[in-house]
């Protein structure tokens, strides 16, 4: 095998994190821990160097509560776990690069403290430009930003302190479960820009409790119906188009109960927005169930479209957007606005939530800003808001109740990602996590991130009656920015061991090659290869000419099978983490093992030359 040539053999994390537990229950096991001589183990699952175990036993069951002692006694974070002998407590929202003090009180009892040393964070990792806020307002909540194209998922506290963090590859979505665990994407990518084999549920220490794994994969948002189980957005990968399937998964056994595909519904090409294309017809952002009237909606953001099927019978109910260039048969579907209102369709919008009163809340990004070619509007002139509606289904009229960001300008324009979130009556937190200027000038395409003329950031901002509370920027365009609390009531972790559930479909192989392909020998040194494997999936990462057309080819004396390296276009210089630095030259591909028997060897295909890479798989 060559320099230029890796080959990586890794467990799953969950298999990693077991391995974990399994040395913690062994120090357990040969030692005897108490509260003021406890078991102290930083990053106990391996993903975030910002938590730790902390762990001991009494003769008696005994709530206890521990604070993690802040830089100021504002920043103090105190939670409080139920009744135990047994001790495993989380302790999350430790601070980098330093030395934090942990409280442990037992109730009615005494205290001890306990020393845990940061390591400081790699300098990419902080992101933190202003935070405009006060303890007041953030409390023991932190922002949690999910990455877009850079960085990590991060917490920040009040301060603009980074106290949680997390350095798997994760992508899209990040919401709090009723159990108080969140759900973010797997780290395991089948197929670029972002289609990852499932989602993980994991706690804020780090452990997985499940990945859910998904035959035509996960991608951007996730809703937790009120028995625990899961709709999830996906797609069939070996169909020619994509983010346009939603499926309802079993909470327990991670079986796919019901399917919805958005063609039987629309009609592809129909009405579409600027962002449009023929794989990517509909681009499904978000998702939302109403109970009250049993129906999901749905976010497209290529078709400047929310819509709203019957959970049952997946008929359309309606569509909130701009009505022009639908097919006339989809006209009825749409609402009129009420008149002498200030009003403004949304455009390329994320983020649907449907609020308790009907009215229905998105965060508008406004990419284009209309249905009409002629009428599109150039992103400097252009802004993105945070908007809500009020729909009458009895005469099909809307009517805009609020909005927020118009009033910023391009300043706080995002083409792409975001979300507005409601806390309650004129209490609201609009992110804008796609700003993207050259010259501070909003830019027309994707920026370059290493020039120096551009300005590549993220800006959350909380509303209170009117009045900014909370003004946060960050560097770095960031998916998502939600508002939770470390600590929700329990909390004592559990040491049951993680499952896989779900499974994942069979590849789609590309078109052979016409004609015999040269032989080249070994890779050429100006390529970079890296073949990572694991339980389910063989991850191919490279770096080619943007020009050349690249696939994987494996091979053994019963069959030879072929899949594409495709190049990613802007999403390119972000493919090879964590393995290659960015550089546009990144490409990527997941190939998964179903389906696959025997040794295979792999070879690399570059236009119409055949390399070997000298890796071996065996499935």
């Amino acid at each position: 095998m060559s320099e230029n040539v890796k080959y990586v053999l890794q467990n799953h994390m969950i298999q990693r994190q077991k391995e974990s537990e399994d040395q913690i229950r062994r120090n357990i096991s040969e030692n005897k821990y108490t509260y003021d001589a406890p078991l102290v183990v930083l990053n106990p699952y391996i993903v975030n160097p910002l938590a730790a175990l902390i762990y001991f036993e009494t003769e008696k069951e005994y709530p206890v509560t521990i604070t993690i002692t802040g830089k100021e006694a504002k920043g103090d974070i105190r939670h409080t776990f139920p009744k135990a002998k047994c001790h495993f407590l989380p302790i999350v929202g430790l601070y980098e690069n330093y030395e934090n003090t942990i409280e442990i009180e037992l109730y009615q009892g005494p205290k001890s403290q306990v020393k845990i040393k940061t390591e400081p964070l790699p300098e990419e990792y902080r992101i933190v430009k202003s935070v405009k806020t006060t303890h007041a307002v953030m409390g023991d909540c932190l922002i949690f930003l999910t990455p877009a194209l850079t960085g990590v998922t991060t917490g920040v506290d009040y301060m603009g302190e980074i106290r949680w963090l997390c350095t798997m590859n994760l992508y899209c979505g990040f919401e709090r479960l009723k159990n108080g665990h969140i759900y973010v994407s797997s780290d395991r990518i089948l197929k670029y820009p972002y289609y990852m084999s499932g989602i993980y549920e994991m706690d804020l220490v780090g452990k997985i409790y499940r990945e859910y794994m998904l035959p035509g994969a996960y991608h951007h948002a996730v809703y937790e119906m009120k028995d625990g189980n899961l709709l999830i957005l996906t797609e069939d990968l070996e169909s020619g188009t994509v983010e346009d399937m939603c499926v309802l998964v079993d909470r327990q056994t991670g079986e796919i109960l019901k399917t919805w595909d958005f063609k039987d519904c629309l009609k592809v090409g129909d009405a579409p927005s600027g962002s449009w294309t023929e794989e990517d017809w509909f681009h499904n952002n978000s998702l939302c169930y109403d109970e009250n009237t049993n129906s999901i909606s749905f976010s497209g953001r290529h078709m400047d479209a929310i819509i709203n099927i019957d959970f049952d019978t997946g008929k359309l109910n309606w569509i909130l957007g701009d009505p022009r260039g639908w097919s006339e048969e989809y006209k009825k579907y749409f609402f009129k606005p009420v008149e002498n209102a200030d009003f403004g369709w949304q455009y390329e919008q994320h983020a649907v939530h449907v609020l308790e009163d009907g009215t229905v809340l998105c965060f508008d990004n406004g990419h284009w800003r209309s249905k009409v070619k002629e009428e599109y509007v150039l992103n400097k002139d252009n802004y993105s808001r945070g908007v809500r509606y009020k729909l009458n289904l009895e005469n099909m009229t809307i009517e805009q109740v609020w909005e927020y960001g118009k009033e910023l300008g391009q300043e706080f324009f995002s083409r792409y990602v975001s979300n507005c979130d409601y806390f309650g009556e004129n209490h609201y937190l609009i992110h804008s996590g796609g700003i993207q200027l050259y010259d501070d000038v909003s830019a027309e395409g994707w920026v370059d991130f290493s020039d120096p003329r551009s300005r590549v950031e993220s800006r959350t901002i909380e509303l209170l009656d009117g009045e900014i509370v909370l003004d946060m920027t960050v560097s770095g365009n960031f998916y998502r920015g939600k508002k939770y609390p470390l600590y929700y009531p329990g909390a004592n972790l559990s040491m049951e061991d993680g499952k896989i559930l779900g499974s994942l479909a069979q590849s789609g192989q590309s078109p052979r090659s016409e004609g015999q392909l040269k032989d080249g020998g070994l890779i050429p040194e100006e390529n970079t290869l890296y073949v990572i494997e694991d339980r389910d999936v063989i991850l191919v990462k490279g770096r080619f000419e943007v020009e050349d057309q690249v696939a994987i080819i494996l091979e053994n004396d019963r069959e030879t099978r072929q899949y594409t390296m495709d190049y990613m276009g802007p999403m390119a210089a972000f493919t090879g983490k964590p393995y290659l630095s960015l550089n546009p030259k990144n490409r990527s591909t997941g190939i998964n093992k179903q389906g696959l028997s025997g040794k295979y060897e792999v070879f690399i295909r570059v236009n119409d030359t055949k390399y070997k890479t000298a890796v071996y798989i065996t499935v």
